[in-house]
């Protein structure tokens, strides 16, 4: 992927005693498994997704468009599955600016959202923009600094939008844990 992000440490600025985070990027999408023409519809994009071990999300990453440059419109919201029922626990707006040749680009989220092990999130976004590159050949699963994703096609009420563990938005996650 255009601009991948390698994993680095970062210092941990909100707790009381100075310790190091390893910070590492999980990919859904190998690096030339994209393509041109999703269209945003009005319906969100959405995938859920588990870990193997307590960590925190601090970004997600997003295609941008395809064909010139442009700016997205997004509501990001997470939720976890509490017994089956999905409970928002992170909202946000954000305005994302794209080239038209770079593929992904990163969207920081405003707090990091701490995802326990062995629980279901869901990524709902829904986008307002341009004609944008999607992934393709996705991964189901993918092992990175330890820690197992399990991504999941989430198909319920609130809509896909095309995006599923195959193809689609959030070619990746950023996640810090302690190192």
């Amino acid at each position: 992927l255009d601009g991948s992000i390698e994993p680095d440490c970062v210092s941990d600025d909100t707790s009381e005693k100075s310790s190091w985070r390893d910070q590492f990027t999980v990919y859904r999408f190998g690096k030339d498994s994209h393509a041109r023409g999703k269209i945003y519809s009005g319906f969100p994009d959405t995938i859920s997704f588990m870990t193997s071990k307590d960590v925190e999300l601090v970004a997600i990453l997003l295609y941008g468009s395809c064909e010139s440059a442009g700016t997205y419109e997004i509501h990001l919201e997470i939720c976890q599955d509490l017994s089956g029922n999905l409970s928002l626990i992170y909202s946000s707006d954000h305005e994302l600016g794209t080239n038209g040749f770079k593929t992904t680009y990163e969207l920081p989220l405003t707090q990091t959202v701490p995802i326990e092990k062995d629980r279901v999130y869901t990524l709902r976004a829904l986008i307002h923009g341009p004609t944008s590159y999607f992934g393709t050949n996705g991964k189901a699963e993918v092992r990175r600094n330890g820690v197992q994703v399990l991504f999941l096609t989430n198909e319920d009420d609130f809509g896909m939008n095309l995006t599923t563990t195959e193809g689609g938005q959030f070619p990746g996650l950023v996640f810090e844990k302690p190192a």
